[in-house]
């Protein structure tokens, strides 16, 4: 066949309708042939009408039990036949490949008290927090799959608190343990992404230490000692922290000399945001 002329198979999509009484598995309902249907050694266009097609040699057909056909195709290769005159071309295989997702890129994770959580409920959530570096695709997702690190135990897929372009929060996981997460774009209309993987991860949560309290100011009032400093800015002393004080007594030592001793740490009676 030549080239010019496979054309006309672009209309070559039958719909078989069984006559009434028989049944498409029937041996008695055959879909003959027609003069347009390729035949082994013709040289046919494969494709999407008035898209991107593939030209190609029909080297076999074998005829299936439910009325179709199995063909074995090779590509025309049309740089053989003019292989004498020069280099041959570079392949070229007419189809492009669909878009894909490019993989997540992550610029940074927080686990610690300041991304933690606090539900009207007053229930404290450990949240693990990835700041990502935005794609040009709207409408995609990011999936984060976890498991503690140093296991053989199935991949889980994290619970979303929360996702934006340049982040996703993850809640469900525990304090103090190490994970490994991998991490993968989806969208209805393109292909997965490639995986990131961010292996050995420790979970700081509350096992954290608080930062040092912030001006700190005492007076004498009455004969009592009022401390003040700022709120905390870590949400799990807010919610169920404490101070300890270590008094300090002058005592006077051999000699004359007066040394300092620290009290055993104790705990502040009464508590109140920003003074003790």
């Amino acid at each position: 066949m030549e080239p010019d002329s496979c054309d006309h198979f672009r209309q070559l999509v039958l719909t078989l309708q069984p006559p009434p009484g028989l049944r498409g598995g029937d041996d008695q309902f055959r879909q003959h042939p027609t003069a347009d249907a390729p035949a082994a050694g013709d040289l046919a266009r494969f494709g999407i009408y008035d898209r991107e097609t593939l030209r190609v040699l029909v080297r076999d057909i074998e005829p299936q039990g439910d009325l179709s056909a199995k063909l074995t195709l090779i590509a025309e290769a049309p740089g053989v036949h003019t292989a004498e005159q020069g280099p041959i071309p570079p392949y070229d295989p007419v189809v492009t490949a669909p878009l894909s997702l490019p993989a997540p890129v992550v610029l940074g994770i927080a686990s610690d008290a300041r991304v933690m959580l606090v539900t009207p409920s007053r229930t404290l959530i450990d949240r693990v927090i990835f700041s990502l570096q935005p794609i040009a695709f709207d409408g995609a997702t990011i999936h984060v799959l976890y498991r503690q690190q140093g296991t053989s135990s199935a991949w889980q897929t994290a619970t979303v608190q929360e996702e934006t372009a340049s982040a996703v929060a993850i809640i469900g996981l525990q304090s103090g343990e190490t994970y490994d997460f991998r991490l993968q774009y989806w969208h209805p209309n393109h292909f997965a992404s490639p995986v990131t993987a961010i292996n050995a991860y420790y979970v700081i949560g509350r096992v954290g230490p608080p930062e040092d309290l912030q001006n700190l100011s005492l007076a004498i009032i009455g004969g009592q000692a009022l401390l003040r400093w700022d709120l905390a800015a870590d949400l799990d002393v807010q919610f169920g922290g404490w101070i300890m004080f270590k008094p300090r007594r002058r005592w006077t030592g051999p000699c004359g000399r007066t040394r300092p001793r620290w009290r055993a740490p104790s705990p502040a009676t009464r508590r109140r945001s920003g003074c003790r």
